[in-house]
């Protein structure tokens, strides 16, 4: 790049540090930062692989290619997530087939919740039998003794083995993320790793819940309110006092 790109006298950089020292004073100049080429290139890097939609295998091969750089400076050089961010997927997909296969019951584990046993579930679009039970993969929602219509308060699992004959479900708790925003309300959730798992019946849970999975961040966002899971939880239609509390709450 340094070759094709000219300094203040119209002339080619003749180095790469000639080249990272005009970089930086133009960073210094707009943004008060000093910034060099490679932090640049780990810059780009790493917001690429911590992206909502992880890049593909092949992209990163042409990612790499474009820069001038191979795969493996790519991961070793510009890659700055930490440790801990590299293996997130990892860990939480041990944790959740672990959990499956030993099929941890409450007594291994802590009860996270404490649900209303009047709750019905969502009915699926498709779906003529009130009895069809809910499957693998599907998040579900269990709806707290303490929850109004104002505050809501919903716990959320991840159906990791299904009992039809007892009509239960083994769960992996997910866990809500803190939140910066004043109300602190977070739509975010983390499948909790170890320990995490509790039974629950059929008739205590609201489901499917919709939630949006990030496979880079390993992020669970609900897009189901959490007024509507409320009612349908507890089995009550909404009423016109409930809508005015729901705005005068909001």
């Amino acid at each position: 790049m340094s070759l094709f790109m000219q300094n203040s006298r119209g002339e080619p950089f003749g180095t790469s540090d000639s080249w990272t020292k005009y970089i930086q004073s133009i960073f210094k100049q707009l943004a008060n930062v000093a910034i060099s080429s490679n932090a640049l290139r780990s810059s780009f890097v790493t917001d690429l692989l911590t992206s909502r939609n992880r890049p593909s295998d092949d992209l990163l091969a042409e990612v790499a290619f474009a820069m001038r750089h191979s795969s493996r400076e790519q991961s070793r050089t510009y890659d700055r997530r930490s440790s801990a961010d590299k293996v997130t997927c990892a860990v939480a997909l041990t944790s959740e087939r672990v959990a499956t296969a030993l099929d941890v019951t409450t007594a291994a584990a802590p009860a996270p919740v404490a649900t209303t046993t009047s709750s019905k579930r969502l009915r699926r679009a498709d779906d003529d039998d009130d009895n069809v039970a809910p499957e693998v993969g599907d998040i579900v929602g269990a709806v707290d003794d303490s929850s109004t219509l104002r505050k809501p308060f919903v716990h959320f699992g991840k159906v990791l083995r299904v009992h039809p004959d007892k009509r239960e479900v083994l769960l992996g708790h997910l866990v809500q993320q803190s939140s910066s925003s004043t109300a602190g309300r977070s739509k975010t959730y983390r499948l909790r790793i170890g320990g995490g798992t509790w039974i629950e019946p059929f008739d205590s849970l609201v489901y499917p819940v919709d939630m949006t999975y990030n496979t880079s961040s390993c992020v669970y966002t609900l897009r189901t309110p959490l007024h509507d899971i409320h009612v349908d939880g507890l089995g009550q239609p909404r009423s016109p006092s409930d809508e005015a509390e729901e705005l005068l709450g909001g």
